[in-house]
Formats: C-alpha cells, sequence, structure tokens
C-alpha cells in the first residue's frame, strides 16, 4: 500500500491509536515511577542491593551495618581465556559488518566485567556502601564527559552545526521516560530481591528479550518475526543454565516482570530515538548526556531519602589519604561506567535493542566455558545443553538478520528494514 501511494483507513485508525498511546506513555512512567519510590522506602531492608550504570546491573549482598557485598558477585573475572572466547565468538559473528561494530561489541561485553572490579575497589577495598550514591555520580559523570565531547565535536566542525538538543515533545515522550525507566528498574529490582532468590531473578532476567519484541511493535518499529525464534532459544538457553535454588513468591514475580518491563522499555526508546526519525540528531553521545542528566535528578532524591547525608559523613571520617584513595576509585568507576553505557548504546544503535541483550548473555556464558576449560571447573549437562543453546540462539539471530540489514538503506530504521534496527 506504501509503494501504491496509498494508505488504508485501517493503518490510519492504528497510527492514530499508537499516537494516543504515546502521548499518554510518559504520564504512565512517571506514575509508576512515584509508586515505585515510596514502595522502596516501606519495605524492609533488602538481602542484597542493586546498583546500575545505565546499563549493567550487579547485586550486591547486604553489610552488617550498612551494606555487604557478596564476594562472588563483586570478585575479579577468574577466567581471562573466557575473555578471549569473548573475543573470538564476536569477531567471528560481527566480522562481516566492519571492525567498527566488533571493536563497539568487544568493548560493552568486555567493560561489563571490569565494571564488577572497579565496583568491588570503591565497596569492599573503601567501604564505601551506598549504591544510590555511587549511581547518581555514574550518571554525573556520563554527563559532564558527554557535555564535554559534544563541546569540542562542535568546535571541530563549522560553528553553524547546531549542538543536540531535544524538543520538548521528543524530552518528554522519549528522554525522560527513558532515564524514569533507568532509575526504576533499579529500584524495582532491589525490591525484587526482598521476595525472590538471585537465581530466580536471572531467571526472569533471561525473558528480558522476549519483552522487548511486543515492546519494538508498541512503539512502532517493525521486527522481523523469524528473529524471536532465536531470541526464545536464548531464553530458553540461559534458564537451562541457571545455577542455584530457585526461591520466589507472587510479589518477587510481578517485581521481576516490572523490572524487565522497565528495561525493555529502556532499550527500545533508546533504538528508537538513534535509528527513527531523529537518528541524524541523537548519537550515542548526544543520547547518554540527556538522558544521564534526569537521572542524576532521580538518584540523588532517592539517595537522600534513603541515606541521607551519611555518605558525606562517612567521607568525612576517613583519613587523607584513605579519601584520596576513595576518590580515585570513585573516579574509575565512573570512567568504567562511562564507557559501558556509552558502548552501549552503540551496540543498541547497531544490533538493536534485542541484539544488544542476546550478546550480553552469549558473554556469560562464553566466560563460564572458558573457566570449564582452562580450570576443568564442573558442569551440569543441563547446564552444558542450555549454553550450547543459548550461543546458537546468538548465532542463529545475527545470520538471520543479515539479509534483512544489507537490503536496508544506510541510517534508516521505520520501514521493513526495522528487524535490522530490532537486531541491530
Amino acid at each position: 500500500a506504501a509503494a501504491a501511494g496509498t494508505i488504508p483507513p485501517e493503518a490510519t485508525k492504528m497510527a492514530s491509536h499508537l499516537g494516543r498511546c504515546g502521548r499518554g506513555s510518559h504520564r504512565l512512567t512517571v506514575l509508576i515511577a512515584v509508586a515505585v519510590a515510596v514502595a522502596s522506602l516501606s519495605l524492609p531492608s533488602a538481602r542484597a542491593v542493586t546498583v546500575l550504570t545505565a546499563d549493567r546491573t550487579v547485586q550486591v549482598a547486604a553489610p552488617p551495618t550498612l551494606v555487604r557485598r557478596d564476594p562472588s558477585v563483586l570478585s575479579p573475572p577468574k577466567h581471562e581465556d573466557g575473555d578471549l572466547l569473548v573475543v573470538g565468538f564476536v569477531t567471528f559473528l560481527y566480522a562481516p559488518r566492519g571492525a567498527g561494530v566488533v571493536i563497539g561489541v568487544l568493548v560493552y561485553v568486555l567493560s561489563q566485567s571490569t565494571i564488577k572490579l572497579t565496583l568491588k575497589e570503591v565497596f569492599t577495598t573503601c567501604g564505601f556502601t551506598f549504591p544510590k550514591a555511587i549511581s547518581a555520580m555514574h550518571f554525573m559523570g556520563n554527563a559532564l564527559a558527554m557535555a564535554g565531547v559534544l563541546a569540542v565535536r562542535h568546535g571541530l566542525r563549522s560553528s553553524s552545526t547546531p549542538l543536540p538538543v531535544p524538543t520538548k515533545d521528543e524530552f518528554l515522550r522519549l528522554i525522560l521516560p527513558i532515564s524514569v525507566a533507568i532509575s526504576v528498574s533499579i529500584g524495582v529490582s532491589n525490591m525484587a530481591l526482598v521476595f525472590c532468590s538471585a537465581a530466580f531473578t536471572e531467571v526472569m532476567g533471561a525473558t528480558n528479550c522476549l519483552l522487548t519484541i511486543p515492546m519494538l511493535f508498541f512503539v512502532g518499529l517493525d521486527f522481523n518475526p523469524m528473529l524471536a525464534l532465536p531470541a526464545s532459544l536464548v531464553a530458553f538457553g540461559c534458564i537451562l543454565s541457571t545455577e542455584g535454588e530457585l526461591h520466589f513468591s507472587a510479589e518477587g514475580v510481578v517485581l521481576c516482570l516490572l523490572a524487565n518491563v522497565f528495561r525493555s522499555g529502556k532499550v527500545t526508546l533508546q533504538q528508537k530515538l538513534m535509528t527513527g526519525e531523529s537518528r541524524e540528531k541523537f548519537d550515542p553521545c548526544s543520547l547518554l548526556l540527556w538522558s544521564s542528566m534526569p537521572c542524576v535528578c532521580w538518584m540523588l532524591c532517592w539517595s537522600f531519602a534513603t541515606d541521607g547525608l551519611e555518605p558525606l559523613r562517612f567521607i568525612a571520617r576517613l583519613e587523607v589519604q584513605q579519601r584520596h584513595w576513595l576518590y580515585i576509585s570513585i573516579g574509575l568507576s565512573c570512567l568504567n561506567a562511562m564507557t559501558l553505557n556509552l558502548a552501549q548504546l552503540f551496540v543498541t544503535k547497531h544490533l538493536g535493542a534485542v541484539g544488544s541483550q542476546l550478546i550480553a548473555q552469549a558473554k556469560s556464558v562464553l566466560t563460564i566455558l572458558g573457566g570449564m576449560a582452562v580450570f576443568k571447573e564442573q558442569v551440569t549437562e543441563v547446564e552444558l545443553v542450555g549454553f550450547a543453546v543459548v550461543l546458537f540462539g546468538v548465532y542463529l539471530f545475527a545470520r538471520l538478520e543479515e539479509p534483512d540489514k544489507r537490503q536496508a538503506p544506510s541510517g534508516s530504521g521505520m520501514l521493513k528494514q526495522q528487524p535490522v534496527t530490532a537486531g541491530k
């Protein structure tokens, strides 16, 4: 119908309906955010807390007085050979798309490992166990760094090139909901850990990519239905390979699903901004700048509501040398978080919302396989089957979307080539 120059009346009605949904979606998002914030203040202390650097969620166990971290979660990556497997798999999978995509994906998956190291230094070595304050610093570092990058880039180009500034409609309907989704996903993940075991939250998190697919349709982005099969395989493989006892409750299931919805909404709106009509204005740098600024406000308010001025009092009690080392550690974690968040946006732009989630799952599997091969670590037969299913699903997803990507015009993102952006 589009080729013939005519649009069916049904399509016009659907477009009008989606437009009305979009106009009201940011109000619904803000209302849910307020409800989650109020509920999080009324809940008992969680067994674990979640630190989110816009993309990566790190769970840590609760401490004696403030927060005590689980060393198994925040320990350095043990499997160097697992990282070699990651490099080899990513290069094999995405080499046809060019060196830039391969490097971007590698930075993304490897920075997911190093963020644990930098957070461990802050939480365990320095004893600064205030995850919400750390998250606020990460977002503040993102905003300051990206403002500097855009200013330098603007100065190097013609002065007539305007700095990317979102319109009121773009800010309210896209950027603000992205920042709210990031912040709410932290609160909901924290609350879920009160009612569920970490293993169960991992199982629920594996279904994230399946929730992202309907999100793409909801915001008007196309998705190749054939890609749903490999995405389902990856989710099923992750569930098979999950370790630990699955303790959960009805409240925990609802909270886990809500966290998945907000995470899916975040990456979907990010993809829409970077591949849709605003793609010339919003690249990963500009989007990270504008989405980080509201996150700073959300996280500072949340930190003050739960911790008060205790983070500042903790710093004041430190000796000069300890204080300097804490500043260095926080600075390194901010640098790592900025790299991770920027790489995640780059991967979302080139692999799509679903593709970026699948490659993160593959990275975890490859790291475990590397440890099994080199250190003879034991895994069950069911886990091995799950690992194989995950890797096959990621491979199949990348191969099925390649023909669509070759047919799609460069930079476009709204018609049938959008299976590309959905897996892009």
